[in-house]
């Protein structure tokens, strides 16, 4: 999953910590079911995968102060699976 601007280590106000991330994949078989899941280490209750969904947005809300990793994969309608892409981020402290 490539990305037009590269966000890898993206640093965020504390009074700006909820991220929206719009997703996509190479695959050309019928991309809008596509499916997409991720999962957000060091941030409590998503280390583990999310369930598939065909919605290319993930949406994260009032994240804590501190260092996290968003790695996401995709599926195509045979069930082939992308590469999985990693986005970096920090969420600096409220002061």
């Amino acid at each position: 999953m490539d990305s037009l601007y590269n966000l890898d280590n993206a640093v965020f106000e504390y009074e700006r910590n909820a991220i929206k991330v719009r997703v996509s994949a190479p695959f050309r078989l019928d991309p809008k079911r596509t499916q997409y899941r991720y999962r957000v280490e060091g941030l409590t209750n998503y280390e583990k995968w999310s369930a598939w969904k065909e919605e290319p947005v993930i949406e994260l809300s009032y994240i804590p102060a501190g260092k996290y990793a968003l790695y996401v994969n995709a599926r195509n309608i045979i069930g082939q699976l992308s590469d999985e892409a990693q986005l970096e981020f920090e969420v600096l402290k409220p002061f």
